[in-house]
């Protein structure tokens, strides 16, 4: 008698909250945004859910959390109640990055976090100051190797630090490295001349490259970039490919319900669809994305694997 009742209780718990998520969203939701306001990601977190307002019918609302490699804003989520009305605008940095160079782990990326879907890929480019005697990626690591130390070169993202460590790694070339919190002070610094070169998302470079005061010798994605045509690929400029990726996804908190799962999914993707959403994107340097929840997942364990070896390959210490 007493097991049927247990039965019949969860039985009628499970019809109610279909019942509410079926209503999903009601109310505006919260959109974690690991950087700060008016760069780049802001840029993402607003076309992004720009699109996915007008599908869902409800705003959102995005909090600047940046800090820390975007762990901040990574945690709170962490910490947010599964009701899809928390998410979070995660990233290589915040789910590949702290993991793979963190001691002590503030939260396992896979176990913790729930893929909705993929947002964009993020192109690099190698940029450099025209004082530097070096028109072509193989001519920059000639110079450097017979000029050990001389150029100074700047690192804009946590995304960023590994691949210029790695490449110099490979390369068996030595530069002073100089990080920056974003793209603004990276951009300055290498126009003033103070830095020679720095690896970064090519919006924040694209405006200074076509006025002939920045150059432009490689980008890591697979294909050109259709705004720096001319500029070849690593693999064109004959280095090999980076397995290192840089990347944005929507996250929810751990179980988050499958039918918000879907829900939020299903908008994601075709917000990054459109093409007015990808237009902007690309003009930013980015890659629009949208992919199946399975697939983001996917992703985000094989990138821990990357980056962890990556790391280990780039000598890199664990903090």
């Amino acid at each position: 008698m007493m097991k049927s009742l247990r039965s019949l209780l969860l039985f009628a718990l499970s019809a109610l909250s279909l019942q509410a998520f079926a209503q999903y969203p009601d109310r505006p939701i919260r959109l974690l945004v690991p950087y700060p306001a008016g760069g780049g990601g802001d840029a993402i977190a607003r076309i992004l859910t720009q699109e996915m307002s007008k599908s869902l019918g409800q705003p959102f609302v995005l909090d600047f959390k940046p800090g820390a490699d975007t762990q901040i804003a990574s945690s709170e989520l962490t910490r947010a109640a599964p009701d899809g009305y928390t998410l979070l605008l995660g990233n290589a940095a915040g789910l590949s990055y702290v993991p793979a160079l963190r001691k002590i782990q503030p939260y396992d990326p896979v176990r913790d976090f729930t893929p909705i879907s993929q947002v964009v890929m993020t192109t690099f480019g190698v940029f450099v100051h025209p004082s530097v005697p070096a028109r072509t990626l193989r001519e920059l690591v000639s110079y450097a190797k017979a000029n050990p130390n001389k150029l100074a070169y700047g690192t804009p993202t946590a995304s960023a630090v590994l691949l210029a460590a790695v490449f110099l790694k490979d390369t068996e070339s030595q530069m002073v490295h100089v990080p920056f919190k974003g793209d603004a002070q990276a951009v300055t610094e290498l126009l003033a001349g103070r830095i020679q070169m720095v690896v970064g998302a090519p919006g924040a470079y694209l405006q200074h490259v076509q006025a002939g005061n920045l150059r432009a010798l490689a980008v890591t994605s697979a294909a050109r970039s259709s705004k720096m045509p001319d500029v070849p690929t690593f693999v064109e400029a004959g280095f090999a490919p980076m397995k290192v990726k840089s990347w944005n996804g929507l996250f929810g908190p751990r179980g988050l319900p499958k039918p918000v799962i879907e829900q939020l999914s299903h908008a994601a993707q075709a917000a990054m669809a459109k093409k007015e959403a990808r237009d902007q994107l690309e003009t930013l340097g980015f890659v629009a994305g949208g992919s199946s929840p399975d697939e983001l997942g996917a992703m985000v364990s094989e990138q821990l694997q990357v980056w962890r070896a990556a790391v280990q390959q780039a000598g890199l210490v664990a903090e």
